[in-house]
């Protein structure tokens, strides 16, 4: 729309107020008119009642005696008004007595109506009025007077006059306001739209509103404006600033890269359209005015490049020095070293691309190659040529030295060394090649004795020998030289007597073969081999041992529940009681020993917390310092600042009582320090690296526990074996401790690393992941008696008879109602028929028929909220996790002792959650 079909704020201003006032004086005025008309149809009703009376009053007897000519005679002598137009009387049985101004009148013009009481009606602007006549209260006649209010609109006429005059007033003082309203309201408005149209026309934006305002919102519109147009000024200054700095540096760049000896192009990302190139690129792809309208995609031999270059770029982000095979303009195939990155070019995202030329250098390496294959060939050739004519060359010293100048150039264009030993065992003479072998040079190697530069001087006696004896050449024997700056070589020697025109034994001369990285990689890869078999055979054993801890649990469970059982019955007198409670400790103690072959398969955390090591390490190391050797002193050296861990601390404390004791023992009756450390590391691969496990640990923040004795220390043999099962330095019967802590560290994603020498001291360092958690306070369950204990039922389903038949009978000894079920299959049917009666299931979690966890999900679709004990030999965390997606359970862990059991049955039914 254009601006000049916009009406003005000034003449919508002026507009507006003068309707408004418009409106409001005529409203005024429509009021004051009808309420005027009103009063004075009032005062002209009063009046003409007034005059009517009067007239009855008058004409009263003629009306009492029927006398019409009385009647007349009254009527014309009290005219006087002549407001009144028409006058008639009555009696007031309707009778007609006389009339104004005619005065003949009959019953035909009589209202019945006007008989029936007093009455004043308004119609077409005449007034109607009728009054009875009254003579000692009794109606004696009706007087009816019309009146065409001639008087009453004589002053309504000039009542609209003075309001029309006065709407006039109004409404020009109205439009003498809304032009000064509107000179003050739009004249600054007027201003600022003049100066931004000026300030947008002649782009000059130091313009500012000095117009003089009479509001606080237009004062306001002006300081905005001045602040805005001072924001632009601002604005416009920085980016002609950055215009002229991107204008400087776009011409420093073009300038740099158009005289730059290295090819550049940059094209658009999106389509490879080439943005920009240089000359360098010029002459290797394609004239300029063919190059700056190509695209990059054009150039490429294969058309998978781009995209294979792209995915590089998101992966990484840059790209530097990848070779690649390009087509020219005029079809050659060229190779080139190209170094891409992503930028923001002419506004646009673009690619980098600088490269150089290497075809040249390709096919130097390919002819280098084919030359050193060809080489390697001749040499062979020569040296069998020269050890078959050695005679014939002796007897030509002209032809010898042609060929030993051949024979030179040979040898010192050869990767491998070729030598010669004279008979004192000294170097005679070695290609160039030896000081990449061994840092000296081909005249600084002259004359070294051979001893010198080997890594085991004995090994010259052994190769000599060799030599003597077999009187065959030395092919491919491998040892090892020492290099000037003191590192070992593994060299690959081939050698064979030399001898002199009398036949004797001369020297010995050959070829040697730098083979360093050949032998560390075979070593390497039997390292990793022997790794690889140690860690298969601890794990194949720690399956062995979860399972036989697993089946041993189950008997225990039998032994300590119905030893348990013996008890109660018998009491502490009987003479059998010391026996019965030796078997409970004998139990115990095995039950200890299955939680070390489950620690050992990694199935022995049972409850994993936040946990602060270093609290743990001094309060388990204090309640062994009365149990270890006086002589022994712990000194400990534990951080404060230490994050916590993921852990069981149950497993934590197995771990230091462990290894605190081993020290212990190692240092034996002699007197020694135990030092006892933790810290916090950024550990790297390297750092996190251990022989014993085979998981590769990511490198992080870990939590260090270090134990160091200077007690006898371990040899290699005996060190490689410490984690194995019942291997021991000790009697007979120990040799789970090791492998135990083995099962921890790999349970709890740690690293355990050994250094130890015979004499020197064992240190044994241990790293696990660091966590972010806070260490909070245990919580343990009070016993709360919420209701008279009742005689509860208990559901048993347990798939070992043994293991059902004990626990039948520890639960009905503790006036438990009991119910047995063998196996998951037979447990559902029965609480499905008995569920309104069952406090609670003890079931097991592993079954042939239905496992606890499917048996679990069966009871919970029968009864919502059923209390559940899973009694297992397996780790409690464990189990948890297979739950998490069913239901709460509880958890007792077997082997159990009868006050285990009852203990979990009362804390699961009559007691709360306390800290």
């Amino acid at each position: 729309m254009n601006n000049s079909d916009l009406p003005s704020l000034k003449r919508q201003l002026q507009l507006f107020i003068v309707l408004t006032l418009g409106f409001a004086v005529l409203v005024m005025g429509g009021i004051w008119i009808t309420s005027n008309r009103a009063l004075l149809e009032q005062e002209a009703e009063r009046m003409y009642s007034t005059q009517a009376e009067m007239i009855g009053a008058a004409t009263k007897p003629a009306m009492m005696f029927h006398d019409k000519k009385l009647a007349t005679e009254m009527i014309t002598k009290l005219n006087a008004n002549s407001g009144i137009t028409v006058i008639r009387l009555f009696t007031f049985d309707g009778i007609p007595l006389a009339g104004f101004p005619d005065m003949t009148i009959t019953s035909d013009n009589v209202d019945p109506g006007f008989m029936k009481g007093s009455r004043s009606v308004f119609e077409d602007g005449i007034l109607r009025l009728n009054r009875t006549v009254f003579h000692k209260q009794k109606p004696v006649g009706v007087i009816y007077i019309e009146s065409d209010l001639v008087e009453m609109k004589r002053n309504e006429q000039t009542g609209m006059m003075i309001i029309a005059l006065v709407i006039t007033g109004i409404l020009m003082v109205g439009f003498f306001i809304a032009m000064r309203l509107q000179y003050k309201v739009t004249k600054p408005i007027i201003s600022l739209a003049k100066l931004m149209n000026h300030m947008g026309a002649k782009q000059d934006y130091s313009l500012r509103s000095n117009e003089p305002v009479g509001s606080i919102e237009i004062s306001e519109l002006v300081s905005g404006f001045n602040h805005l147009a001072e924001q632009v000024e601002e604005n416009f200054a920085v980016i002609e600033s950055s215009r002229r700095a991107l204008t400087e540096s776009e011409k420093r760049f073009r300038s740099i890269a158009e005289s730059a000896p290295l090819a550049i192009l940059i094209s658009r990302r999106s389509d490879s359209r080439i943005l920009f190139g240089n000359h360098a690129a010029s002459r290797l792809l394609a004239p300029l005015e063919i190059l700056r309208l190509a695209h990059a995609a054009d150039f490429y031999q294969n058309p998978k490049d781009r995209q294979i270059l792209l995915q590089i770029l998101s992966e990484k982000g840059e790209l530097n020095g990848y070779e690649l095979e390009i087509k020219t303009a005029n079809g050659q195939i060229r190779w080139i070293a190209l170094s891409m990155l992503c930028m923001r070019f002419e506004d646009e995202d673009a690619l980098f691309s600088a490269f150089t030329d290497i075809t040249e250098q390709k096919a130097f390496q390919e002819r280098m190659s084919r030359a050193n294959e060809l080489l390697e060939e001749r040499v062979r050739e020569r040296t069998l040529e020269i050890y078959q004519s050695s005679q014939a060359l002796q007897q030509s010293q002209e032809s010898t030295r042609e060929t030993r100048d051949e024979l030179q150039s040979i040898l010192d264009n050869m990767v491998d060394t070729y030598y010669r030993i004279d008979a004192r065992g000294h170097v005679a003479w070695a290609s160039k090649s030896v000081e990449a072998l061994v840092g000296y040079d081909d005249q600084e190697v002259i004359g070294i004795p051979l001893p010198s530069l080997l890594a085991e001087p004995t090994d010259f006696r052994f190769f000599a020998y060799a030599m003597k004896c077999s009187k065959l050449p030395v092919m491919h024997h491998e040892t090892r030289l020492m290099h000037k700056n003191g590192n070992v070589v593994w060299v690959s020697v081939s050698a064979h007597y030399t001898y002199n025109s009398k036949g004797e034994t001369g020297g010995i001369e050959g070829v040697i073969r730098n083979v360093t990285e050949q032998v560390i990689s075979k070593r390497e890869k039997q390292d990793m081999e022997q790794k690889m078999a140690h860690v298969q055979r601890l794990e194949s054993l720690g399956v062995l041992a979860g399972g036989i801890a697993h089946d041993f649990n189950n008997l225990l469970s039998v032994i300590m529940g119905n030893t348990g059982l013996a008890n109660m019955k018998l009491g502490e007198t009987s003479p059998v009681a010391k026996e019965t409670q030796n078997i409970m400790t004998a139990s115990e103690h095995a039950a200890d020993l299955c939680k070390q072959m489950l620690a050992y398969s990694g199935q022995g955390n049972f409850l994993i917390e936040y946990v602060d090591l270093s609290k743990v390490v001094m309060e388990t190391a204090q309640l062994l310092d009365v149990s270890i050797s006086k002589k022994v002193t712990l000194n400990f050296e534990l951080s404060d600042a230490l994050p916590s861990i993921n852990a069981d601390v149950t497993q934590m404390q197995q771990v230091v009582m462990n290894l605190v004791t081993n020290a212990s023992e190692a240092i034996g009756e002699e007197s020694g320090v135990i030092n006892i450390s933790t810290d916090v590391i950024d550990a790297s691969y390297a750092e996190l690296y251990s022989e014993f496990l085979d998981e590769a640990l990511p490198a992080g923040r870990y939590v260090v526990f270090q134990i160091d004795d200077d007690g006898c220390g371990l040899d290699e043999v005996t060190r490689k074996k410490i984690f194995d099962p019942f291997f021991s330095t000790k009697f007979t019967g120990r040799g789970l401790g090791m492998s135990a802590i083995l099962g921890i560290v790999r349970s709890h994603n740690g690293s355990i690393q050994i250094k130890s020498q015979p004499g020197q001291g064992t240190t044994i360092r241990i790293l696990l992941p660091a966590s972010d958690g806070v260490v909070k306070k245990r919580l343990d369950f009070q016993s709360v008696q919420t209701k008279e204990k009742q005689r509860d039922t208990i559901l048993v389903v347990d798939d070992q008879p043994a293991v059902l038949a004990m626990a039948t009978a520890i639960l009905e000894s503790m006036d438990y109602s009991v119910l047995a079920a063998n196996g998951g299959r037979q447990g559902v049917d029965i609480f499905r028929d008995k569920h309104d009666e069952i406090a609670a299931v003890l079931l097991d979690m592993t079954m042939p028929d239905m496992n606890g966890k499917e048996v679990f999900a069966e009871l919970c679709k029968i009864q919502r909220g059923v209390k559940v004990i899973l009694a297992s030999g397996y780790s409690k965390e464990n189990i948890f996790e297979q739950f998490q997606d069913v239901g709460e359970v509880s958890f007792l862990q077997k082997p159990y002792s009868s006050e285990a059991l009852q203990n979990t049955i009362n804390q699961l039914l009559y007691s709360t959650l306390v800290e």
